[in-house]
């Protein structure tokens, strides 16, 4: 009785987590699934478990989650991917996946086990901010804002960096020639 409070409790607990929970086998047989997978897919429970289901996936997606899951060994049982998946109601999602192998005794896999967030409004950002970018595009953008005066804008504020940061130039001066000042006079007494 008491090993079957334990499952319950277990049970439970993985029901009320919103990243999406799914174990399935190397053919994509579902062997459990909690409900916010079930609700983020728009497929009842029941009509998952026992089946081959793969989300959809856009074709240029699917080359590199194939890489990731080969990737997988019993070195190395564990990753992170981020790719996109297009719902039940047709929308393009991201989609953050840390998985996890399981081997057998003869090293092959028998089982995945998959935790998943959504993470579109994250890529949104980034898109938005150009982080999406590779770094030596993000870096010429920024070096090439700099020389126009342009120090990019902030993001809690809402308003161009140089209105955060004009106000705060003449203190940061008086701070920087006083910091001078004493370095230059313990230098003199220390020579």
């Amino acid at each position: 009785e008491r090993l079957q409070q334990r499952e319950q409790d277990f049970r439970n607990v993985v029901e009320t987590q919103t990243e999406l929970i799914v174990r399935f086998l190397p053919d994509g047989t579902h062997v459990f699934v909690n409900e916010a997978y079930c609700r983020y897919f728009g497929i009842p429970c029941g009509e998952m478990l026992g089946k081959k289901m793969w989300p959809r996936i856009p074709d240029e997606d699917k080359i590199p989650l194939k890489q990731h899951f080969s990737s997988l060994t019993p070195e190395h049982p564990t990753g992170t991917i981020e790719h996109r998946i297009i719902t039940h109601d047709n929308q393009v999602r991201w989609v953050q996946w840390n998985d996890r192998a399981i081997f057998g005794k003869n090293g092959n896999v028998t089982e995945y086990q998959s935790v998943g967030r959504d993470i579109t409004e994250k890529k949104k950002i980034e898109a938005e901010l150009g982080l999406d970018q590779p770094i030596i595009v993000q870096y010429w953008r920024w070096i090439s804002g700099l020389a126009r005066g342009d120090l990019g804008f902030a993001y809690v504020s809402e308003k161009p960096a140089i209105e955060e940061i004009a106000p705060r130039i003449p203190i940061t001066a008086k701070l920087a020639s006083m910091a001078l000042f004493f370095s230059v006079l313990i230098l003199e007494r220390i020579a």
